[in-house]
């Protein structure tokens, strides 16, 4: 299970189906028992709490941010008001404006496909990182807008899937390629 604070109130959490099968959850129990999600969000939460310190009893909203072959990726918003955090945390995410995703590529021609197939103006609005870890490359996008993101995203995973690591993880234990400039130097060096 993989937790990453995305800002001072909201959480992406990555929970595998094996991790969810030793909690006793299989396929046919969801579909059958509906109170079956609210133990499982409880105990979500549970977990998110206890690695950040944070107590909530307000509303709690739970989008599941992308389904894959491995596992489900949630993200866990809590009522503002409710959250007692650090400040700095939240100034600094306040202080951003858009999103940051990370995309796996299974081999690095794909994301010369991609950005050959992509308009040079809709990537040049985009700051990316490149990244390799255990042979496969990550590539972290920051989109700007919910617009931009709206019209990136598709495309991109037409080369790529929604990675299951945190930056974090990639900062750690894998090593950057390109820094912030990865769709314009790539797109220097490998596409004519």
């Amino acid at each position: 299970m993989n937790i990453e604070r995305l800002t001072c109130n909201s959480v992406k959490l990555f929970i595998s189906f094996e991790e969810l099968s030793e909690k006793g959850l299989f396929h046919e129990r969801l579909l059958e028992d509906s109170f079956v999600f609210h133990q499982l969000f409880e105990s979500l939460l549970d977990e998110i709490e206890s690695k950040y310190d944070i107590q909530s009893d307000g509303a709690i909203s739970i989008e599941i941010h992308s389904l894959t072959d491995d596992g489900v990726t949630f993200i866990f918003t809590l009522n503002e008001n409710d959250v007692e955090s650090d400040q700095e945390l939240c100034v600094m995410h306040e202080n951003l404006e858009g999103t940051e995703s990370i995309y796996l590529f299974e081999q690095f021609d794909h994301l010369i496909y991609f950005i050959q197939d992509t308009s040079p103006n809709i990537l040049n609005k985009l700051r990316a990182s490149l990244y390799i870890k255990d042979y496969q490359y990550y590539l972290t996008v920051f989109f700007p807008s919910d617009a931009v993101r709206s019209i990136v995203e598709p495309l991109l995973l037409e080369y790529a899937k929604i990675a299951n690591e945190t930056i974090h993880l990639l900062k750690e234990y894998g090593k950057i390629i390109i820094e912030k400039q990865a769709f314009q130097k790539i797109r220097t060096y490998f596409v004519k």
